[in-house]
């Protein structure tokens, strides 16, 4: 009877914690820290009731009250570590409702403040710089001469101006006109397709850096011709 009630247990843990493990990887809506956390506790539940009952299922069945050394010393080790990533993730899931239900001034505060520190600072700056070197290259009497200085800055005015304004795009707008779609697709240009362009845009307008190549694929073809 008792093996019947222990296996009834583990398998409703199994698969109860499962669902909620699929649920919250598949489902939209749950793709928020609580669900992700609740979502890893799932996996520690299901490994932690594995590290004992399977074992008390077959003492119980073999009708045996003993176990070997090391094999309690494992089981034991699993028991502790486990149950201690439970009790830390219980109190990360504590913590991130107290961000979610406490009042969050100081965060909003935190967020405002780091946005015009790493943000409105630098773009300002070179929105500052640039009006300098407009208005320089605009003295140069030579048609060449403001050509070549345009081309020399064109590279980091381009880089700068999809960086910024696809993150601008996508959080300065308001809530209620914000799709989501949109969001996610501004956010993969600015932090993954951009990194992807830096290097082709630097490197096809920069004479010196395509001279520099050149010279590194002439000494690689010297090595490995030798």
């Amino acid at each position: 009877m008792l093996f019947g009630i222990f296996l009834l247990m583990y398998l409703t843990i199994l698969m109860c914690n499962s669902t909620i493990m699929l649920i919250t990887r598949i489902d939209p809506a749950l793709q928020i820290p609580i669900y992700f956390f609740l979502s890893n506790l799932s996996f520690v539940e299901i490994c932690y009731v594995t590290a004992t009952i399977p074992r008390m299922l077959m003492d119980l069945c073999t009708q045996k009250g003993t176990i070997p050394l090391f094999s309690c010393a494992v089981q034991l080790c699993f028991v502790i570590m486990l149950g201690g990533m439970e009790c830390l993730l219980l109190t990360v899931m504590a913590y991130d409702r107290y961000l979610a239900c406490g009042d969050t001034f100081v965060n909003n505060l935190a967020v405002y403040v780091a946005a015009v520190a790493f943000v409105m600072v630098p773009f300002l700056l070179i929105i500052v710089s640039y009006g300098k070197i407009i208005c320089n290259i605009l003295k140069l009497s030579s048609a060449g001469g403001r050509s070549k200085a345009f081309s020399t800055c064109s590279s980091h005015l381009i880089v700068a101006v999809l960086f910024y304004g696809t993150a601008t795009i996508t959080y300065a707008q308001p809530k209620s006109n914000r799709s989501e779609s949109m969001g996610k697709l501004l956010s993969l240009f600015y932090t993954i397709l951009i990194p992807l362009l830096n290097p082709i845009i630097y490197t096809l307008r920069n004479k010196d850096i395509m001279v520099a190549l050149g010279k590194l694929q002439t000494k690689l073809s010297i090595y490995g011709n030798s």
